[in-house]
């Protein structure tokens, strides 16, 4: 902890939240391209207000990060790598809500539920 910069902080999430997430299926409404990954961010807290969805970044066509949903504290994202420095989701989840937040890939989530799941 002395060697940081920064101050961290840890997300914790009930595991619950996590396989309702799943259930909800929201990436499935977003018809995919092919190089266009999934990923969910968990916020230390859920927004009060929030912004008119999605939000893409940059705007327009050929956005990179684009956040689709927000459920509780966790936001939803697809990023399609487009420049030599890719934007990662969660440096715009914490700049859009103001909030801490740490990102993990769908797939990560969803094995996280198999397991839950038993």
């Amino acid at each position: 902890l002395k060697r940081l910069t920064f101050e961290p902080e840890m997300m914790i999430c009930p595991a619950q939240e996590i396989l309702e997430l799943a259930r909800e299926k929201e990436f499935g409404k977003e018809r995919l391209e092919k190089d266009v990954q999934r990923f969910v961010s968990v916020m230390a807290k859920a927004p009060r207000l929030l912004p008119r969805l999605p939000i893409s970044k940059p705007a327009g066509d050929e956005w990179e990060v684009k956040i689709v949903a927000v459920h509780g504290r966790c936001a939803l994202a697809l990023r399609r790598p487009r420049a030599k420095r890719a934007i990662y989701p969660n440096e715009i989840v914490e700049k859009t809500f103001g909030v801490p937040a740490t990102t993990r890939n769908w797939t990560t989530i969803a094995r996280i539920c198999d397991t839950l799941s038993g």
